[in-house]
């Protein structure tokens, strides 16, 4: 409905505003993303009531298993946000992912230890594994229906860490900036080079909390080192579906020196004669 009336409002108006016109939508529109794939078509009508684990002969979560669908799609949304290629799914991490998991509970669920990193150097045909970890704490037991959506909660929780976030440039460390917060879940979770993800989760305390493993390949937050390009940041900033992890802040900013993003009539961060975009 919203779309019919932009378009009869472009159709009065002349060809060059036309051209105008569109551009100025179309550089706000978020990032496509396409909901009919496989982990995120139907997604949010699956139903969890009889929710059993989908696992190969070796034990490993398979990329069908609700939970691992969550965690897939609501990571590979947030990617697209920034333009950034789609994770596929890897089993043999995902069963790296359950003992890290599982590791956590034999702890007694008082804290999030990540596995070694001697012991991801190499692992599963990557040189290097990434590793994020979450909790969600249960005043009750956490009825099975509730365990798969654990892939999408933990995926938001990493990418509220945006609200921490600046942005270096591409020539620049992926934490090159200072930062008032953690940002090492969001940044490994938006790492342009890495490809591959497995995830899994564990109960603690007869449900009362659920703690969410995913391992990531090649693993990113390498020192040193970029964590995408400019135009990644740039669609990122534009993006809409972004804002309300942002906390208040306008756009994804960035440390000096500024990268400027085409805005339609112009870039932002340097002046023009349609004035200078703050932020």
């Amino acid at each position: 409905m919203h779309a019919t009336s932009s378009f009869t409002l472009i159709h009065n108006l002349p060809s060059f505003l036309i051209l105008i016109t569109l551009s100025l939508l179309t550089s706000h529109l978020d990032a496509k993303f396409d909901w009919t794939t496989p982990e995120c078509k139907n997604l949010e009508t699956a139903n969890a009531g009889m929710y059993k684990r989908s696992l190969s002969q070796n034990g490993s979560l398979l990329g069908d298993d609700l939970f691992a669908r969550y965690a897939l799609c609501y990571q590979n949304a947030f990617r697209a946000s920034a333009k950034l290629d789609a994770l596929k799914w890897n089993a043999d991490l995902a069963h790296y992912a359950h003992q890290v998991a599982e590791g956590v509970v034999a702890r007694g669920c008082r804290h999030l230890v990540h596995s070694e990193s001697k012991k991801r150097m190499p692992l599963h045909g990557f040189w290097y594994v990434g590793e994020n970890l979450y909790m969600m704490d249960y005043s009750y037991n956490a009825p099975e229906s509730e365990l798969p959506i654990q892939g999408k909660r933990s995926a938001e929780a990493w990418f509220r860490e945006i609200s921490n976030f600046s942005f270096s440039g591409e020539d620049k460390p992926y934490d090159g900036c200072n930062t008032t917060g953690r940002i090492g879940h969001f940044t490994q979770m938006m790492w342009d080079d890495t490809t591959d993800l497995g995830c899994d989760f564990a109960t603690c305390s007869g449900g009362q909390a659920v703690v969410v493993a995913c391992n990531y390949g090649p693993g990113g937050n390498k020192e040193k080192t970029k964590l995408f390009k400019n135009s990644n940041y740039c669609a990122l900033r534009s993006s809409l579906s972004v804002k309300e992890y942002l906390k208040g802040k306008e756009h994804v900013p960035t440390c000096m020196p500024k990268v400027p993003c085409w805005q339609g009539l112009r870039w932002d961060n340097e002046p023009s004669r349609y004035g200078v975009y703050r932020g």
